[in-house]
């Protein structure tokens, strides 16, 4: 295995995350020039990005709510837009009995951020010219799941809720808190495991951000991060999944607009297996261009894995050879972006609609007519029955997903 020393982990997706933690905030963006008492806008509170509570932040260009608001300003629609940044990582979601013991909750951190930045939201918004009435929160991926956990949290933080990619059904839900590595943790950072659990938590308190950080990416754990019961909150006492089943959503929660990409789930398969026989073939062939096993391993230290580990971007400013043999990327320039600036402006007539009223444009849907719509490349949409769709996998993965989930109930 390559040396860290001689080959250390490069960030190549954010740049240096010092004082990320120090500065999670919140960013309103509006088009109301005049407000009158009574006549208050809509908002749409951009809540949650995605990440698998391991990285992100509503700041990255993706989530950048900018064309979205000049859009609606065009349209002569009065827009407001409050885009949350919450933290991550072992920052947000740290879950360990020394916490339950010491603070009286268990972690949870991040969610509690976005607990803050909704009541921040509803206590504020009127001075911009908004409607803490008619709030909807939007969330993609683990944010989507973030909202869901807020539906039956017993505080009135939001009205409507648009999910993106995801639900209560994405992320770990668990009954008590979890990290197996807490003792390695407390050791590489110089903290005796056999301290009592107050002195445990007061010796991680006085470690620098970057240690504590870098700390927590030296060991992998898959689907680390996720929300913790706690006994003391209604919405995530027990599992979201069987509340939300038993219809157990809060009184002023009005409306729910569920959405998600076509066959997203791919995204997570074993993509190699895509490859046809013929063609399989020549890329296999094709190898005899690529590095030695040991040049990868060097490489593969060099970039590491930038969702685990955030670290100094040490050859960010030396020459790239990206384009010599490995052109790929490319091939996304001639990607017609008018095709998708169109599908885009559709989809965001529907979320302004629903965000207003509640209704997207197509109607209520209900078991007995699954009313949906799919928006295709350049903004055509076409009805269908949500429920037929992929119905011989759903209804295969869905009580095996459900089983994994509500057994872990109380």
């Amino acid at each position: 295995m390559a040396d860290d020393a001689q080959y250390p982990v490069v960030n190549t997706t954010t740049g240096p995350m010092k004082g990320f933690v120090d500065t999670h905030r919140l960013s309103v963006h509006s088009t109301v020039k005049e407000q009158t008492k009574g006549d208050r806008v809509p908002i749409r509170k951009w809540l949650g990005f995605g990440g698998n509570f391991n990285s992100g932040g509503s700041n990255f260009p993706v989530y950048d709510p900018t064309e979205f608001v000049r859009q609606q300003s065009e349209s002569g629609s009065p827009t407001i837009i409050v885009t949350v940044n919450y933290r991550v990582g072992i920052f947000g979601f740290l879950s360990t009995d020394d916490l339950l013991e010491v603070n009286g909750f268990p972690g949870n951190f991040g969610l509690h951020d976005c607990i803050q930045a909704l009541e921040w939201t509803q206590k504020n918004i009127a001075s911009f010219g908004g409607d803490p009435e008619n709030v909807t929160a939007i969330g993609e991926s683990a944010g989507a799941f973030t909202i869901s956990i807020l539906l039956h949290s017993g505080r009135k933080l939001f009205q409507k809720a648009i999910l993106q990619s995801g639900s209560h059904t994405v992320m770990s839900y668990r009954q008590k808190p979890y990290y197996p590595i807490y003792d390695k943790l407390l050791g590489l950072l110089g903290v005796d495991p056999s301290l009592p659990p107050k002195e445990r938590v007061a010796g991680l308190n006085n470690v620098p951000m970057e240690a504590l950080r870098e700390a927590a990416g030296k060991v992998f754990i898959p689907d680390i991060w996720g929300i913790t019961a706690d006994p003391a909150e209604q919405g995530w006492k027990t599992s979201v999944w069987g509340q939300l089943e038993r219809g157990e959503y809060d009184p002023w929660i009005q409306s729910i607009l569920v959405t998600f990409n076509e066959d997203e789930g791919t995204f997570f398969s074993n993509r190699g297996k895509w490859w046809e026989g013929d063609t399989l073939k020549h890329v296999l062939k094709a190898r005899g261009l690529l590095p030695s096993d040991e040049a990868y391993l060097q490489f593969r230290q060099l970039y590491g894995d930038d969702r685990l580990s955030e670290d100094k971007s040490n050859v960010k400013d030396l020459p790239a050879t990206k384009f010599l043999l490995f052109n790929a990327a490319s091939l996304w320039s001639y990607d017609d972006q008018t095709v998708d600036a169109k599908t885009a402006k559709t989809a965001g007539k529907y979320w302004s609609s629903f965000a207003s009223s509640g209704d997207p444009g197509w109607g209520k849907c209900t078991f007995e007519n699954g009313h949906a719509v799919k928006i295709g490349a350049g903004g055509k949409t076409t009805p269908f029955n949500v429920f037929k769709y992929h119905k011989a996998e759903r209804d295969f993965f869905y009580p095996i997903v459900k089983a994994l989930y509500t057994a872990r109930d109380p």
